[in-house]
Order: C-alpha cells, then structure tokens, then sequence
C-alpha cells in the first residue's frame, strides 16, 4: 500500500456530514458520497481554494470500532464565510498527515483503500 507523509498548513473544508456507524459504515458512506456528486455539493461551495473533494473522518466516539463523523466538501479559501444550513465546515490543523491517493472507479476504490488501511 503505498501513501505519503507531508506536513500540512492549517485549512478548512465545508460540506456535508453524517455520523457514521461502523456495522453499517460501507452503506452509509457510499450514500453520503452519491449525495455529494448526484445533488452537486461541489458547486454549492463558494470560495474553493481547489477542485479536489476530501472525505475528513473526524470525532470518533473510540476506536475504529465506535461511531465517527464523515465530512464530504471542498477546502476553502482562508477567512472564507459560507454559511449553509446543510453544510459543515471542520478545521485541519497544521500537522503530519498521511496521505492515501487513489483512482479508479467509485465507490470501489474508497472501499478497497480502507480495506488496505485496517
């Protein structure tokens, strides 16, 4: 499984979330990813400071075993003020982060890098 280590500067990203329960995570988690791209979620966000979508799990109740939270959005530009009812915006502090790219078809692709990760 190949990925990177870089340090990355403080950032924001706003888009949709939902807690995620691991027994049902593979569901929930492709649901959340359609209503991204089928309901353009993208080009709701004002101020991106990119075309890239993240996928942030963030406020874990544990272990990987516990509910988490799952962000789906774009990163923002600094002191960007976006306010949707529907949408979220989460804080990435400055610090090492591993990064795992891939390609392929989705959500086949998602699936199998988390499988790669546990």
């Amino acid at each position: 499984m190949g990925y990177k280590v870089i340090e990355l500067e403080q950032f924001q990203v706003i888009g949709i979330y939902e807690k995620i329960t691991p027994k049902v995570a593979q569901t929930q988690i492709g649901e959340l990813w359609q209503n991204y791209f089928n309901n353009n979620i993208s080009n709701q966000i004002q101020n991106k400071s990119e075309p890239n979508s993240y996928g942030v799990y963030s406020d874990y109740d544990g272990n990987f075993t516990k509910p988490y939270q799952l962000l789906i959005g774009n990163k923002i530009k600094p002191n960007s003020n976006q306010s949707l009812e529907e949408l979220k915006t989460i804080t990435i502090p400055k610090q090492k982060y591993a990064i795992f790219e891939k390609i392929g078809p989705f959500p086949e692709c998602v699936i199998n890098c988390w499988k790669e990760i546990w």
